[in-house]
């Protein structure tokens, strides 16, 4: 709980909540990204708020960005990218 922690890069943010198994990560834009991860699946969702934010940055790169460094960091595992709001975008 609380306010996520503040890290230097962005990978060492993702590589601490790999190892913890779920947290959020703040990008300086205040987009927040959920990572859940298990053995052999990493999820990866939003967590700000659709509703006018959506607008600020219509292709989400902070979703794509973890996705990245997850895969670094465990290539085996499937990550599996939650876009839910530029799917409500495209409806």
């Amino acid at each position: 709980g609380g306010d996520p922690r503040r890290f230097r890069s962005l990978a060492a943010a993702v590589k601490y909540i790999l190892e913890d198994g779920r947290g959020n990560v703040r990008f300086p834009d205040n987009q927040t990204v959920y990572i859940e991860s298990d053995e052999d699946l990493v999820e990866v969702h939003h967590r700000t708020h659709p509703w006018g934010s959506a607008h600020s940055y219509p292709q989400e790169p902070g979703l794509q960005r973890v996705a990245q460094v997850i895969k670094r960091f465990r290539p085996d595992a499937e990550v599996s990218v939650w876009d839910e709001w530029s799917a409500l975008e495209r409806r």
